[in-house]
């Protein structure tokens, strides 16, 4: 169990992508690096705001308070939990991009693990977690909301071509289409 906190840590999301990219599965790399990166800058502001303890430094002292041996034991910035966000929005990408449930389904309890994880190897507070849970998927829905309006900026340098996700027609049930003409649009 201890080891499924490694799942959130940001070697082994960007080795993921790294691999996605040498299958040349340029949508789940690109998303996965894209929503691991969003999502770390969000969950750093927040740690930054809030400054809270963790339960090492809640619990000095407590015998009964549960630490391992290999794993260096934090006081500071607990909430929200970063392995806890960076699995969750690797899951969310992963369950966005991908046409199985089935992988899906496996990603996001990978992340509920590693979520427990970090509260087994008592690094974090549940709502650390639940929070940082929440964090990771919310992030990553932003992403493949504001990512495809940006790409289709003419007026960027960059322009990524990113995949049409039907869940896009779900959250945004008012679309617009710039390819029709103006005399298309007048009722």
């Amino acid at each position: 169990m201890t080891v499924n906190t490694f799942v959130g840590d940001g070697i082994s999301i960007i080795a993921l992508a790294a691999v996605c990219c040498f299958l040349k599965k340029w949508n789940f790399a690109k998303g996965i690096f894209g929503t691991y990166i969003f999502s770390g800058v969000v969950c750093c502001v927040l740690k930054s705001i809030f400054h809270a303890e963790r339960p090492a430094a809640m619990f000095r002292g407590d015998p009964t308070l549960h630490v391992v041996s290999w794993l260096p034991v934090a006081y500071t910035n607990s909430f929200p939990s970063g392995h806890t966000t960076s699995a969750f929005a690797m899951a969310a990408t992963i369950a966005i991009i991908s046409k199985s449930k089935k992988m899906g389904l496996f990603c996001f309890i990978l992340a509920a693990l590693t979520g427990y994880s970090r509260i087994y190897l008592g690094q974090h507070f549940l709502e650390d977690v639940g929070f940082g849970s929440l964090l990771g998927v919310g992030t990553t829905c932003i992403y493949f909301i504001v990512m495809p309006m940006i790409s289709r900026n003419k007026f960027l340098v960059f322009n990524y071509k990113f995949p049409q996700i039907k869940l896009m027609r779900a959250v945004l049930p008012v679309t617009v289409d710039r390819r029709r003409s103006k005399q298309d649009r007048t009722p």
